[in-house]
């Protein structure tokens, strides 16, 4: 028998992006009761290139990924440099080697990086797999039939303003010039699939029944993180008070720079986006409702 085929995962955090998956991330690796890969977003599952998402794990072949002269390729190379320079930790070499320079990629391979967590919940967090298709679900709820969701939404006009700060701090956009990009950016593939949350709730809901699913909300995160933090642990079956007593509690992670939202923007995502929410009003009601109120104001 392969000794990764009693290996399982107990859960995956599955987005949305920018909706403090690199909080959660942190804070459920302190746990004890808790193993998780060093690397947050493995992105296995995503990893092909039908996908808008990074891709670098996308070549199945070592010699193509280090040869290989595609973009997804390079980014591989890229991202081996750039991470095992870094460590000095040999448990943690031992997981990156694994991880970047396994001579194939599959379901077993995917199986063994959870080896170290041997005897605790298991889980990772990749905000990319929101975006799945329904076959690839399939292939997740076939591989670990008792699997656990996480999905945290975002008011997606915030969420889409968070993502474009990130770009426009970096020198991505300027502000005041390249509306029409911006534009552009926010009407993109990987933009739209990923403000897309009613597709996202019909696909991971039609393959995982609901207990497995929790759905939580980034306003909580932001308002009361101590009573978000109870409805996780609750639903993970974990002890809360690790978590409600870490440093990491009231830190905020990879916090896209505060700046005023231009009026034209407010109106074009404000445009793009109010149909969606009034369906998740008629879903969840509380928060969208405020998401709702919000972009009324906007107008």
């Amino acid at each position: 028998m392969n000794k990764n085929q009693d290996i399982t995962v107990d859960f995956l955090g599955i987005g949305v992006q920018k909706s403090a998956s690199s909080w959660l991330w942190r804070l459920l690796k302190e746990h004890d009761a808790i193993w998780m890969p060093p690397r947050k977003e493995l992105h296995y599952f995503d990893r092909s290139l039908l996908y808008p998402s990074p891709s670098f794990l996308a070549s199945d072949k070592l010699k193509d990924r280090l040869n290989g002269q595609e973009a997804h390729n390079i980014l591989f190379r890229q991202k081996v440099i750039n991470e095992l320079d870094t460590l000095n930790d040999n448990e943690k070499i031992t997981w990156y080697k694994k991880y970047f320079l396994e001579p194939t990629y599959n379901d077993e391979w995917y199986k063994s990086l959870f080896e170290q967590g041997y005897g605790k919940i298991k889980g990772e967090i990749t905000p990319a797999y929101s975006i799945l298709n329904k076959e690839d679900i399939r292939h997740i709820k076939a591989l670990f039939p008792h699997l656990k969701i996480i999905l945290i939404l975002r008011n997606p006009i915030d969420r889409a303003w968070s993502q474009l700060r990130f770009y426009i701090t970096r020198n991505m956009f300027t502000i005041n010039n390249d509306m029409d990009k911006i534009k552009a950016f926010i009407d993109s593939e990987i933009q739209e699939t990923r403000g897309d949350y009613i597709q996202m709730l019909n696909n991971w809901t039609s393959i995982f029944p609901e207990e497995q699913i929790f759905i939580g909300f980034y306003d909580e995160i932001m308002e009361s993180s101590k009573s978000f933090i109870g409805k996780i642990s609750s639903f993970l079956e974990i002890d809360k008070e690790p978590l409600l007593s870490s440093s990491l509690l009231k830190q905020k992670i990879n916090v896209s720079v505060e700046m005023k939202m231009p009026e034209e923007i407010k109106a074009y995502l404000v445009e793009k986006y109010i149909g969606d929410i009034e369906k998740m009003v008629d879903i969840f009601d509380v928060y969208p409702r405020r998401w709702l109120e919000n972009s009324m104001k906007l107008n």
